[in-house]
């Protein structure tokens, strides 16, 4: 067997007897912050067992003999036939988790209270997988940075790759701003801005199709024998309806601004 056959069942079987309280291992990539910058450092996974005081990186597994590896292997025997999940997070703030809490790259708002780990956390009570998320969404990255710095530090032998991207593109945040939030909205803006984003969407789309070609050929050198990695593109979540939650309801659901945002860059983005 392989020294990253054996790492590959050694965190498996870290994941099992519960090396992290949630059940899954959260692996980070520190992105640059500002335009120009450099390429992010390798990824280094980690695996912990605070009750042991146990710790081991990819670089240290990879360092051990094979006896130490073997014996590695047998003390966490009993775990290695869970099942696992490697998944990989990319986009912007809304899967980085920015708005979350429990930041883990305070910069980046990546946080280990995110919908990824909530997705890894419902598999594991209702599939028994255990999952080790590479979380690379970065909050205000638009769609050239996932072209430009995440895609490719993706780790060859993930299985899922999920994401949210383009709203950054479209200035998504001062569209919510100024036709969603109450004590902010004005018509006048929010049909500017509305306007903006309808004209950068073709481009937009343009760009993500771009990224999941990019990803494929990327993916291209899985290791032997795992299957295809799966490609999801994540739907933003709707901030308002077309039409009002309650008779007489103001400022929400389909009331003015936000209904009228909602109707036009909603439906046309979701193309």
């Amino acid at each position: 067997m392989s020294r990253s056959s054996v790492y590959r069942r050694i965190l498996a079987g870290a994941l099992a007897v519960g090396f992290l309280a949630t059940g899954t291992i959260a692996v980070s990539v520190t992105a640059a912050e500002a335009a120009g910058r450099p390429k992010p450092p390798a990824i280094v996974p980690l695996l912990e067992n605070k009750d042991a005081g146990e710790y081991y990186s990819a670089s240290q597994l990879e360092s051990f003999s094979r006896d130490q590896l073997y014996t590695l292997k047998k003390k966490h025997e009993n775990t290695f036939l869970h099942k696992h999940l490697n998944l990989t997070l990319l986009g912007d703030s809304y899967t980085a988790g920015n708005g979350a809490g429990w930041y883990y790259q305070s910069k980046a708002y990546r946080s280990g209270l995110n919908w990824g780990h909530e997705f890894a956390r419902i598999i594991k009570e209702q599939r028994d997988i255990d999952t080790v998320i590479t979380n690379l969404a970065h909050s205000d990255d638009v769609t050239q940075d996932v072209l430009d710095y995440q895609v490719q530090n993706i780790l060859t032998d993930t299985d899922l790759v999920m994401m949210t991207i383009g709203g950054n593109d479209v200035d998504f945040k001062h569209i919510v701003m100024r036709c969603f939030v109450p004590a902010l909205q004005n018509a006048a803006a929010c049909a500017n801005l509305i306007g903006e984003a309808e004209r950068k969407i073709p481009e937009v789309r343009e760009r993500t199709a771009q990224i999941f070609d990019k990803l494929a050929e990327r993916l291209k050198d899985r290791p032997k024998g795992l299957p295809k990695a799966q490609l999801t593109l994540v739907s933003y979540p709707h901030l308002a309806m077309n039409t009002p939650l309650l008779p007489g309801q103001f400022r929400c659901g389909g009331q003015g601004a936000s209904a009228w945002a909602h109707c036009s860059v909603g439906s046309e983005a979701s193309c």
